[in-house]
């Protein structure tokens, strides 16, 4: 009869998050395209959008929000049947040390102004991801406007995970916005 230690899968997920903010949750240049299936009139508009999945444990969502309207909004969290999790995620320099932390709270997307979802800063991280029909369906939640369905195209070329100057990274927590 095999043990296994009762922290053994938290331990692969750390490594699994720990390669995904490394190499920026990429692998190559990953290109993917988007659709956005809402039917609600839109005044946030979501634009180049990608997917990567460095690993079969982890995946990353990148993309930009428009808001060319006066009044403020916040990206209050992401949902997808096709992961364990999904959650807004945040890199950070915290005294030499990069980080990765959850940002439950969510992300401002200001009035006339726009939200980058990008490597190396504010990204939807996707643990144990699992796309359908070649895609990934995410749904972003928002303070005011409407849920946004993206569908994002799983690459079709991704190379070998890229290299990284930064010495340490750090990943906190697991909370966040779940799916």
């Amino acid at each position: 009869m095999t043990r296994r230690h009762p922290a053994l899968p938290l331990a692969v997920i750390a490594l699994a998050a720990l390669t995904c903010a490394v190499t920026g949750c990429r692998r190559g240049e990953p290109t993917s395209t988007v659709e956005i299936t809402s039917t609600a009139a839109q005044e946030l508009e979501v634009t180049g959008a990608t997917l990567s999945l460095p690993t079969p444990m982890m995946g990353a969502a990148y993309f930009v929000v428009e808001n060319p309207g006066a009044t403020a909004d916040r990206l209050l969290g992401i949902a997808s049947d096709q992961a364990e999790r999904a959650e807004l995620h945040e890199t950070i320099d915290d005294g030499g040390v990069m980080r990765m932390v959850p940002r439950p709270e969510g992300l401002d997307v200001p009035a006339g102004g726009r939200l980058e979802l990008a490597p190396g800063g504010a990204h939807v991280m996707l643990v144990n991801p699992s796309p359908k029909d070649g895609a990934i369906e995410l749904t972003l939640t928002f303070e005011t406007h409407e849920p946004i369905v993206l569908r994002l195209a799983v690459p079709e070329t991704q190379g070998d995970a890229g290299a990284s100057d930064h010495d340490h990274m750090a990943h906190e927590g697991d909370g966040g916005q779940g799916s």
